[in-house]
């Protein structure tokens, strides 16, 4: 399993308590609001007895913002102490992991998928070192000395290699853009919920910076809810049990395990769980064999084939084998390589395109319009 930094739904958990969430910025909160609300009356007792309208109605949409700063954190609270008690189930009922809940169901997405894809590394070495053997067998024959040494199949290897090459090259990369997500989200769930989201409603609740702190603000909203929701949709798409990925993952893992079974963790016991009854006398299965008439007329047909030059059958048997092998060697890696694109490319994609235009949205309303297509450019 592969390791992660923290326990973030311990962390979560501890999320319904203002102290506990802001843990070392709850004063300075409570000191910003009461700051601007005590330069608010200040200001405001100066434009009523100058009579200055334009102070008195900059006074009342200042004390306005100042309420939605307010209103913000007991939103930002109330919204992750909401979404910590959200299940997966709440949402797919017949989901992957539906009694997860939305964070540590989000976590554990990248886990296994990085897991899925170092099992699919493996399987992909294994047909690595069987080709190497193929290309290393060199079959000679040398009476007295003197003879040949031939490598038959090191041509026909050599472009196999190219293929599992490229293959791993693929799955690195997706496995570092999974990597990269986890780590981005776990950062994100303690960066933004103790440290950037205070920091933005402090920078809020005065105007020079009210800018700056509802981008912040609207940054860790992107990221502390619309993240695990388009999350949790990707799950459903790749690990569901009827998806084909997943189909994909079991079939790679039996050839792995029925290779490397005694190295890999996770693979089930090739041992029986319970031995054959001593009374029950073992049947032995007796494969249907030919009669020696028909073996004859056989060897006949062949060798009438052969020796008259009707290659037809001979050709229909290369066919298919040869058809039979290229298709193993060249449709099934790209299935992986499609499949290893649509979960470690495209969907990581499609998340950030939906992350960017939400956080713009967001950051327009709360302060000032940003533009994340960088940062997550980046990442």
């Amino acid at each position: 399993m592969t390791s992660h930094i923290f326990d973030i739904q311990g962390f979560i958990d501890r999320g319904g308590d203002f102290a506990a969430l802001f843990p070392d910025w709850t004063a300075a909160l409570a000191a910003a609001l009461i700051t601007s609300l005590m330069l608010l009356t200040f200001i405001y007792l100066i434009g009523v007895i100058l009579r200055n309208q334009g102070t008195i109605g900059f006074v009342k949409l200042e004390l306005f913002e100042l309420i939605m700063s307010a209103i913000l954190v007991v939103f930002i609270i109330s919204a992750v102490a909401m979404m910590n008690s959200l299940t997966v189930g709440s949402i797919f009922p017949h989901g992957h992991h539906p009694d997860d809940k939305i964070y540590k169901a989000t976590q554990q997405y990248y886990i296994e998928v990085g897991d899925m894809i170092i099992g699919w590394m493996e399987t992909d070495y294994l047909f690595g070192v069987w080709t190497d053997n193929l290309a290393s067998a060199t079959p000679y024959s040398r009476p007295l000395g003197v003879g040949i040494v031939a490598a038959p199949l090191a041509g026909f290897a050599a472009p196999l290699k190219q293929i599992i090459y490229n293959i791993n090259s693929a799955l690195t990369i997706a496995y570092i853009i999974n990597t990269a997500q986890r780590i981005v989200f776990e950062f994100a769930v303690v960066g933004f919920l103790k440290f950037y989201i205070p920091l933005g409603l402090v920078l809020r609740s005065f105007t020079p910076t009210r800018r700056l702190g509802g981008a912040l603000i609207a940054i860790g909203l992107g990221f502390l809810f619309i993240v695990p929701f388009v999350t949790i949709i990707n799950a459903q798409i790749v690990l569901s049990p009827d998806s084909p990925i997943r189909g994909m993952d079991d079939a790679v893992k039996d050839v792995a395990c029925a290779e490397f079974g005694d190295y890999l963790p996770g693979c089930p016991d090739p041992t029986p769980s319970t031995p054959p009854s001593a009374g029950t006398p073992a049947t032995p299965s007796v494969a249907p064999s030919l009669s020696t008439e028909k073996q004859v007329e056989s060897f006949v047909d062949i060798l009438w084939n052969l020796t008259i030059g009707n290659l037809v059958k001979l050709g229909e048997i290369f066919q298919n084998f040869f058809g039979t092998l290229f298709a193993v060697a060249f449709f099934v890696p790209l299935t992986v390589v499609g499949i290893a694109f649509a979960v470690g490319y495209l969907l990581p994609a499609l998340n950030v395109l939906v992350l960017v235009q939400a956080v713009k949205y967001m950051s327009k309303s709360l302060g000032e319009e940003v533009d994340i297509t960088t940062l997550t450019r980046m990442i």
